[in-house]
């Protein structure tokens, strides 16, 4: 019983680490996102670019404003029910079932 309790203790602080690792991405996407209307004033301005950046720069910032969000969503229900043991023993579970399917 104990052996089971300090496995899903590991797993718990496993899946927290995963946590603050897609957590610090949406810094990098709050950078990228915010650089997006300094290339729209660049345009304004007269700077040119090709058809391929200009596609870029569109789906790299939706996508961005994408994912901050749905990281956003899941950040405010983490501090305001944090992963208990049982749930982070099935997200666990599942990761290591898609790793190894």
């Amino acid at each position: 019983m104990k052996k089971l309790t300090l496995d899903r203790l590991k797993l718990y602080i496993w899946f927290h680490a995963q946590y603050k690792k897609v957590r610090s991405l949406l810094y990098v996407m709050a950078v990228i996102t915010i650089a997006i209307p300094v290339f729209m004033i660049l345009i304004d301005e007269g700077v040119t670019f090709s058809p391929l950046m200009g596609n870029i720069i569109i789906n790299v910032s939706s996508g961005c404003f994408i994912l901050g969000k749905l990281i956003t969503l899941y950040d405010k229900w983490y501090e305001e029910q944090p992963v208990s043991f049982h749930v982070a023993f099935i997200l666990g579970t599942l990761l290591v079932v898609l790793k190894r399917g």
